[in-house]
């Protein structure tokens, strides 16, 4: 009977640190799964846009115009590739030279790497404890 009673009394106090870790799994995959939601459904938005502004109707100083505050938005999340003001230079050579085409390319080109550039801005924040270095 005593066996009986030491093996209820160790049931009783692992069953709630079982349900409890089940329970922490479960917010931990819940959280996992908003976040890849959100992640999803913030990256298809950033492709509709991209769709949109990246047709060849869009007019050459509209272009223009959009890459530079995609320019301004990249500054202020501090993330501006490096690569990014030479096509942006480029563009403008391209188009002071009368190649409109060319210069359209570039500047979509260029509008796109400042919008990833942003998007990358928005993963460091959201996930800067991966930055963080530990100490073993």
């Amino acid at each position: 009977m005593t066996k009986i009673n030491k093996l209820r009394l160790v049931l009783l106090l692992t069953v709630p640190v079982v349900l409890s870790a089940c329970s922490d799994n479960d917010d931990a995959a819940k959280a996992v799964n908003s976040t890849m939601e959100q992640e999803q459904a913030h990256s298809k938005a950033v492709n509709q846009e991209a769709k949109q502004t990246t047709s060849k109707e869009v007019h050459l100083q509209d272009l223009m115009h959009h890459v530079a505050q995609a320019k301004r938005h990249a500054e202020m999340h501090g993330f501006v590739w490096s690569t990014t003001d030479a096509l942006v230079e480029k563009g403008y050579t391209e188009a002071s030279k009368g190649n409109e085409k060319v210069a359209k390319t570039i500047f979509q080109e260029a509008k796109l790497q400042f919008e990833l550039s942003m998007e990358q801005a928005k993963y460091a924040a959201q996930h800067w404890q991966l930055l963080v270095p530990e100490d073993d």
